[in-house]
Protein backbone atom coordinates (compact mmCIF):
# COMPACT_ATOMS: atom_id res chain seq x y z
CA UNK A 1 0.00 0.00 0.00
CA UNK A 2 1.16 3.10 -0.82
CA UNK A 3 2.59 5.87 1.64
CA UNK A 4 0.79 9.18 2.69
CA UNK A 5 1.14 11.76 0.04
CA UNK A 6 -0.66 14.83 1.28
CA UNK A 7 -4.23 16.17 2.16
CA UNK A 8 -6.92 15.60 1.58
CA UNK A 9 -7.74 11.96 1.16
CA UNK A 10 -9.58 10.86 -1.83
CA UNK A 11 -12.28 8.06 -1.75
CA UNK A 12 -12.93 6.24 -5.19
CA UNK A 13 -16.46 5.14 -4.07
CA UNK A 14 -17.11 1.78 -5.72
CA UNK A 15 -21.31 1.74 -5.98
CA UNK A 16 -22.87 -0.74 -3.51
CA UNK A 17 -19.82 -1.21 -1.24
CA UNK A 18 -20.96 1.35 2.21
CA UNK A 19 -20.20 4.99 0.39
CA UNK A 20 -22.95 6.43 1.67
CA UNK A 21 -21.82 5.20 5.21
CA UNK A 22 -18.44 6.64 4.91
CA UNK A 23 -19.88 9.97 4.04
CA UNK A 24 -21.93 10.31 6.83
CA UNK A 25 -19.45 9.46 8.93
CA UNK A 26 -16.87 11.90 7.76
CA UNK A 27 -19.47 14.61 7.77
CA UNK A 28 -20.14 13.92 11.47
CA UNK A 29 -16.72 13.97 11.91
CA UNK A 30 -14.95 16.63 9.81
CA UNK A 31 -18.49 18.81 9.01
CA UNK A 32 -19.88 18.74 5.75
CA UNK A 33 -17.91 22.17 4.79
CA UNK A 34 -15.00 19.51 4.67
CA UNK A 35 -16.44 16.82 2.75
CA UNK A 36 -16.47 17.14 -1.07
CA UNK A 37 -18.95 14.91 -2.58
CA UNK A 38 -19.51 15.18 -6.14
CA UNK A 39 -21.98 12.65 -7.91
CA UNK A 40 -23.94 13.37 -11.16
CA UNK A 41 -26.86 11.46 -12.47
CA UNK A 42 -24.52 9.81 -15.31
CA UNK A 43 -21.38 8.28 -13.74
CA UNK A 44 -19.20 9.65 -16.15
CA UNK A 45 -20.12 12.75 -16.04
CA UNK A 46 -18.38 12.65 -12.73
CA UNK A 47 -14.92 13.43 -14.51
CA UNK A 48 -16.51 16.47 -16.43
CA UNK A 49 -17.44 17.65 -13.09
CA UNK A 50 -13.39 17.55 -12.25
CA UNK A 51 -12.02 19.32 -15.32
CA UNK A 52 -10.37 22.66 -13.79
CA UNK A 53 -10.72 21.48 -10.73
CA UNK A 54 -8.01 23.83 -8.06
CA UNK A 55 -8.06 22.01 -4.55
CA UNK A 56 -8.73 24.05 -1.57
CA UNK A 57 -7.34 23.99 1.57
CA UNK A 58 -10.83 23.80 4.02
CA UNK A 59 -11.21 20.24 2.08
CA UNK A 60 -9.95 16.85 4.12
CA UNK A 61 -11.99 14.11 1.71
CA UNK A 62 -13.39 14.03 -1.59
CA UNK A 63 -15.70 11.48 -2.68
CA UNK A 64 -16.75 10.43 -5.90
CA UNK A 65 -18.30 7.57 -8.64
CA UNK A 66 -14.86 7.71 -9.97
CA UNK A 67 -11.83 5.25 -11.08
CA UNK A 68 -8.46 5.09 -9.17
CA UNK A 69 -5.93 7.86 -10.78
CA UNK A 70 -8.67 8.87 -13.60
CA UNK A 71 -8.52 12.61 -12.55
CA UNK A 72 -5.01 14.00 -12.67
CA UNK A 73 -5.50 17.17 -10.44
CA UNK A 74 -6.41 14.84 -7.49
CA UNK A 75 -4.20 11.78 -8.57
CA UNK A 76 -1.74 12.69 -6.24
CA UNK A 77 -3.31 12.73 -2.80
CA UNK A 78 -4.09 10.01 -0.44
CA UNK A 79 -6.36 7.35 -1.09
CA UNK A 80 -8.66 4.57 -0.76
CA UNK A 81 -11.46 2.32 -1.68
CA UNK A 82 -13.72 -0.44 0.21
CA UNK A 83 -14.35 -3.34 -1.82
CA UNK A 84 -17.70 -6.19 -1.37
CA UNK A 85 -17.86 -9.48 -2.30
CA UNK A 86 -18.86 -9.19 -6.09
CA UNK A 87 -22.15 -11.41 -6.02
CA UNK A 88 -23.34 -9.67 -2.80
CA UNK A 89 -22.42 -5.89 -4.64
CA UNK A 90 -24.03 -6.70 -7.68
CA UNK A 91 -27.46 -8.25 -6.07
CA UNK A 92 -27.66 -5.21 -3.73
CA UNK A 93 -27.15 -3.13 -7.00
CA UNK A 94 -29.92 -5.24 -8.69
CA UNK A 95 -32.19 -4.31 -5.23
CA UNK A 96 -31.47 -0.80 -5.17
CA UNK A 97 -32.64 -0.56 -8.95
CA UNK A 98 -35.49 -2.42 -8.80
CA UNK A 99 -37.29 -0.81 -5.85
CA UNK A 100 -35.47 2.92 -5.25
CA UNK A 101 -37.10 4.96 -8.04
CA UNK A 102 -34.14 7.75 -7.41
CA UNK A 103 -31.90 5.93 -8.94
CA UNK A 104 -30.77 7.00 -12.41
CA UNK A 105 -31.52 3.18 -13.56
CA UNK A 106 -35.04 2.76 -12.12
CA UNK A 107 -36.84 4.24 -15.04
CA UNK A 108 -35.21 2.31 -17.33
CA UNK A 109 -34.23 -1.45 -15.89
CA UNK A 110 -35.97 -1.06 -12.43
CA UNK A 111 -40.19 -1.22 -11.38
CA UNK A 112 -42.70 -3.53 -10.91
CA UNK A 113 -41.46 -5.76 -14.37
CA UNK A 114 -38.13 -5.85 -12.96
CA UNK A 115 -35.93 -8.45 -14.54
CA UNK A 116 -32.62 -9.82 -13.47
CA UNK A 117 -31.74 -11.25 -17.13
CA UNK A 118 -32.37 -7.93 -18.65
CA UNK A 119 -30.91 -5.91 -16.21
CA UNK A 120 -27.70 -7.81 -16.62
CA UNK A 121 -27.91 -8.19 -20.34
CA UNK A 122 -28.86 -3.88 -20.30
CA UNK A 123 -27.20 -2.23 -17.34
CA UNK A 124 -24.07 -0.35 -18.13
CA UNK A 125 -20.47 -1.93 -17.86
CA UNK A 126 -18.94 0.50 -15.08
CA UNK A 127 -22.11 -1.06 -13.01
CA UNK A 128 -22.08 -4.54 -14.03
CA UNK A 129 -19.47 -5.83 -15.31
CA UNK A 130 -16.32 -6.67 -13.16
CA UNK A 131 -16.75 -2.97 -11.53
CA UNK A 132 -14.56 -3.72 -8.57
CA UNK A 133 -11.68 -4.24 -11.61
CA UNK A 134 -12.82 -1.26 -13.44
CA UNK A 135 -12.69 1.23 -10.50
CA UNK A 136 -9.25 0.35 -10.03
CA UNK A 137 -7.99 0.75 -13.87
CA UNK A 138 -8.05 4.69 -14.11
CA UNK A 139 -10.18 6.29 -16.83
CA UNK A 140 -10.72 3.54 -19.25
CA UNK A 141 -12.24 1.46 -16.48
CA UNK A 142 -15.50 3.44 -17.14
CA UNK A 143 -15.42 2.59 -21.26
CA UNK A 144 -13.55 -0.37 -21.97
CA UNK A 145 -16.07 -2.96 -23.03
CA UNK A 146 -14.65 -5.65 -21.80
CA UNK A 147 -12.13 -6.35 -18.68
CA UNK A 148 -9.23 -8.67 -19.40
CA UNK A 149 -6.51 -10.51 -16.78
CA UNK A 150 -3.73 -7.31 -17.86
CA UNK A 151 -6.89 -5.50 -16.49
CA UNK A 152 -6.84 -7.40 -13.43
CA UNK A 153 -2.97 -7.39 -12.98
CA UNK A 154 -3.22 -3.95 -12.98
CA UNK A 155 -5.90 -3.71 -10.32
CA UNK A 156 -3.86 -5.73 -7.76
CA UNK A 157 -0.81 -3.75 -8.36
CA UNK A 158 -2.98 -1.15 -7.74
CA UNK A 159 -4.15 -2.39 -4.13
CA UNK A 160 -0.23 -2.94 -3.30
CA UNK A 161 1.21 0.06 -4.64
CA UNK A 162 -1.25 2.72 -5.75
CA UNK A 163 -4.13 2.95 -3.09
CA UNK A 164 -2.76 4.47 0.23
CA UNK A 165 -5.37 1.96 2.11
CA UNK A 166 -8.92 0.32 1.14
CA UNK A 167 -11.46 -1.54 2.84
CA UNK A 168 -14.11 -4.45 2.79
CA UNK A 169 -17.64 -4.24 3.04
CA UNK A 170 -17.79 -7.60 5.14
CA UNK A 171 -15.88 -5.96 7.47
CA UNK A 172 -17.09 -2.84 7.52
CA UNK A 173 -17.21 -1.44 11.77
CA UNK A 174 -12.79 -2.63 11.17
CA UNK A 175 -13.04 -0.86 7.71
CA UNK A 176 -14.61 2.45 9.75
CA UNK A 177 -11.67 2.12 12.30
CA UNK A 178 -9.28 2.26 10.03
CA UNK A 179 -10.55 5.68 7.98
CA UNK A 180 -11.11 7.18 11.10
CA UNK A 181 -7.39 6.96 12.31
CA UNK A 182 -6.37 8.13 8.83
CA UNK A 183 -8.56 11.26 8.76
CA UNK A 184 -8.91 11.61 12.96
CA UNK A 185 -12.49 10.86 13.23
CA UNK A 186 -13.08 11.08 17.13
CA UNK A 187 -15.92 8.60 16.83
CA UNK A 188 -17.99 5.71 14.40
CA UNK A 189 -21.51 5.30 13.66
CA UNK A 190 -22.79 1.72 13.20
CA UNK A 191 -25.71 3.64 11.27
CA UNK A 192 -25.87 1.51 7.79
CA UNK A 193 -27.77 3.77 4.89
CA UNK A 194 -29.35 2.61 1.82
CA UNK A 195 -29.42 -1.24 3.85
CA UNK A 196 -32.09 -3.18 2.53
CA UNK A 197 -33.63 -5.61 4.52
CA UNK A 198 -34.99 -7.28 1.44
CA UNK A 199 -32.36 -9.43 -0.11
CA UNK A 200 -32.26 -10.44 -3.79
CA UNK A 201 -31.31 -14.17 -4.22
CA UNK A 202 -29.99 -15.64 -7.51
CA UNK A 203 -31.41 -18.69 -8.39
CA UNK A 204 -28.17 -21.21 -9.34
CA UNK A 205 -29.13 -20.40 -13.22
CA UNK A 206 -29.17 -16.50 -12.78
CA UNK A 207 -26.07 -17.22 -10.53
CA UNK A 208 -24.11 -18.80 -13.30
CA UNK A 209 -25.27 -16.39 -15.64
CA UNK A 210 -23.64 -13.36 -13.93
CA UNK A 211 -20.06 -15.73 -13.45
CA UNK A 212 -19.01 -13.34 -16.77
CA UNK A 213 -19.78 -10.38 -15.08
CA UNK A 214 -17.65 -11.50 -11.77
CA UNK A 215 -14.69 -13.39 -13.15
CA UNK A 216 -11.92 -11.09 -12.60
CA UNK A 217 -13.69 -9.53 -9.63
CA UNK A 218 -14.15 -12.53 -7.76
CA UNK A 219 -9.87 -13.00 -7.88
CA UNK A 220 -9.51 -9.43 -7.19
CA UNK A 221 -11.66 -9.90 -3.98
CA UNK A 222 -10.06 -12.61 -3.01
CA UNK A 223 -6.03 -11.03 -3.26
CA UNK A 224 -7.91 -8.41 -1.26
CA UNK A 225 -9.12 -10.24 1.28
CA UNK A 226 -5.95 -11.64 1.95
CA UNK A 227 -4.54 -8.94 1.81
CA UNK A 228 -6.90 -6.53 3.92
CA UNK A 229 -6.36 -10.19 6.85
CA UNK A 230 -2.29 -9.28 6.87
CA UNK A 231 -2.94 -5.70 7.78
CA UNK A 232 -5.57 -6.63 10.10
CA UNK A 233 -3.23 -9.00 11.40
CA UNK A 234 0.06 -6.57 11.49
CA UNK A 235 -1.63 -3.67 11.86
CA UNK A 236 -5.12 -3.61 13.63
CA UNK A 237 -6.91 -0.45 14.24
CA UNK A 238 -7.27 1.20 17.32
CA UNK A 239 -10.45 0.91 19.43
CA UNK A 240 -12.75 3.99 19.14
CA UNK A 241 -16.09 5.18 20.66
CA UNK A 242 -19.09 3.87 18.39
CA UNK A 243 -22.02 6.09 18.44
CA UNK A 244 -25.57 5.06 18.65
CA UNK A 245 -28.33 6.31 16.85
CA UNK A 246 -29.49 8.74 19.64
CA UNK A 247 -26.38 10.20 19.63
CA UNK A 248 -26.18 10.71 15.73
CA UNK A 249 -28.42 13.75 15.30
CA UNK A 250 -27.15 15.79 18.37
CA UNK A 251 -22.81 15.53 16.85
CA UNK A 252 -24.53 16.71 13.32
CA UNK A 253 -26.13 19.47 14.56
CA UNK A 254 -23.30 20.65 16.55
CA UNK A 255 -20.80 19.56 13.45
CA UNK A 256 -23.34 21.90 11.44
CA UNK A 257 -23.20 25.07 13.23
CA UNK A 258 -18.96 24.76 13.94
CA UNK A 259 -18.36 23.66 10.16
Amino acid sequence: MREDRGEPYVYYHIPKCGGTSIGENAKLNLGRRQVLSVYKRYLPLNLKAFEGYTHQTHIKLIKSHIPFGSVPAISAFRSFTILRDPEARIASLMQDVSTRPSHYLHDSLGGCDFSIKRFIENAPVYEIDNVLVRYLIGEKGFTKPEVDNADLQKAIHVLHEGLTWFGLQEDFENTLKILASELGFQFITKRRKNASSRKLKFSEDLRRGIESCIKFDSRLYEIATKLYAKRMEENPPAELSCMDNRLILAAAKIRSFCS
